[in-house]
This record gives C-alpha cells, sequence and structure tokens, in this order.
C-alpha cells in the first residue's frame, strides 16, 4: 500500500489534507485557548464598594454577577427585627450568625449578618444592634433557600427571604448583605467571600473537539482512498491497468 501511497497524485491529495488539518488544529488550539481564558485570568477584583441600588433594587432578584459584590447602604437597624442562625462553621468553629433587619430609605428591610457568635447562644446574650442612622458596608448574597424554618423563638436555620418576610411583616430584599469587619459591635468580624475563579467554558470546548475531530477525519479520508486503490488493485489488476 505504500506504493500506492507515495504516488504523485495522492501525495498531492495528502499535501491538501495536511494543510486543512493544520487549519484545523490551530482553530481548536483556538477554541481551547478562549476556554480556558476565565481560568487564568480570574475576576477582577473590586477597588471600592459601590451603592446597593447599583446592583439590587427593592423586589428584583440577586443575579450572579452581583453576589460578591462590595457595597454599602444607608438605613436604621430595628431592634425588634434580629434573628440568630446557628449551626454554622467559619474556620473550622461551630458559629451562630447574626442578622438584623436594616430600615432602608425606601421602607425596605435589608438583612444584615452583623457578625458571628462561637457555638450556641442564647439570644438575650447577643448585642442589639447600634441606633440611629448608620452606613453598613458589606458583601451581598442571595436569599438561601427555606430548608429548617423558623427552629424556635428568634432563631431561623437559613438567611432566606420568604421566611424573614413571614416574621418581620414588611418587604424584605431578595438578598443579604454580610457585613465588612468593623460593623459589628460585640460580635465576631464575618469573613470575606472567598475569590471565585472561573470555570472551563464548555460551550469553547467543544468547539475544540470539534475541530480535531475536523482535522482527523480529513486525514482519515486519505488513507481510506489510499486503501481503497489497492485494493481495487488487488482484486481487479487487469481492469487496474486498463485504467
Amino acid at each position: 500500500m505504500l506504493r500506492v501511497a507515495l504516488r504523485p497524485k495522492f501525495l498531492g491529495i495528502l499535501a491538501l489534507m495536511v494543510v486543512l488539518a493544520s487549519v484545523c488544529a490551530l482553530l481548536a488550539n483556538w477554541q481551547w485557548s478562549r476556554a480556558q481564558r476565565t481560568l487564568n485570568e480570574g475576576p477582577a477584583r473590586q477597588v471600592a464598594e459601590i451603592p446597593l441600588e447599583n446592583v439590587l433594587r427593592p423586589g428584583g432578584p440577586v443575579v450572579n454577577s452581583a453576589v460578591g459584590k462590595r457595597v454599602f447602604v444607608e438605613g436604621e437597624f430595628a431592634p425588634d427585627k434580629q434573628v440568630l442562625v446557628s449551626g454554622r462553621s467559619i474556620a473550622g468553629e461551630e458559629a451562630t450568625l447574626v442578622v438584623s433587619g436594616l430600615i432602608t430609605p425606601g421602607g425596605e428591610v435589608l438583612p444584615v449578618v452583623r457578625g458571628w457568635l462561637p457555638g450556641e447562644v442564647n439570644p438575650v446574650d447577643v448585642p442589639a444592634p447600634p441606633p440611629g442612622k448608620r452606613r453598613v458596608i458589606g458583601w451581598l448574597e442571595a436569599s438561601e433557600a427555606a430548608v429548617r424554618g423558623e427552629v424556635a423563638p428568634g432563631r431561623v436555620g437559613e438567611i432566606a427571604t420568604p421566611l424573614l418576610v413571614n416574621l418581620w411583616h414588611a418587604p424584605t430584599y431578595s438578598g443579604y448583605l454580610a457585613a465588612s469587619p468593623q460593623q459589628g459591635e460585640g460580635l465576631r468580624a464575618m469573613p470575606a467571600p472567598e475569590e471565585k475563579h472561573g470555570a472551563l467554558n464548555l460551550q469553547n470546548l467543544g468547539y475544540a473537539a470539534q475541530w480535531l475531530l475536523f482535522g482527523g477525519f480529513f486525514l482519515y479520508i486519505w488513507w481510506k482512498m489510499v486503501r481503497q486503490t489497492y485494493l481495487d488493485e488487488i482484486n481487479f489488476p487487469r481492469k487496474a491497468s486498463e485504467g
């Protein structure tokens, strides 16, 4: 079969197929680079906090791009709107989160995790929220799903907006704020959210695989042509010589 493959006709076809396969390989490499770009670059760090209304409106959802944004908002804490969320773990330590309702200028309530205390905590031992108008800075998070609900008076299983609406009887934002350090008096500061790195873009990864298949298919076509000619000459030598 090598004798057939080395004929000028098939060498010319091979050269063309190699060119086409090389183009496919370049396109596959380009798609692969696009697929892993988010892994190499990572998200840009936020330099300063931005107003809450820039990323979340009352009644609006917390979109994925807004999660983890460092924002600020002004309002007054309502002393009667405070719950504890136990059973959490922070830095390997059992923790109870202290969530207070911040009344914003529009009258809506924004749940704010002012900080946390170690272990199980009695609600009477939790510092009351600071009085007066406050400027609160923190990281925006989406509402959690209400699974356990209210486990005891003043204690809930999740920071879930539907649950807090029923407890606080007021219009409530769909997300909550994890207060920055130095925001919670008498409480341990909430840790900054971990930086979220991107993942492979599966669509571009699929395109890269397709281009590799195309390149291999061109070489397969050449091999198929050579093999078929070789078999024809073996099975029909007279007809092949006449042709």
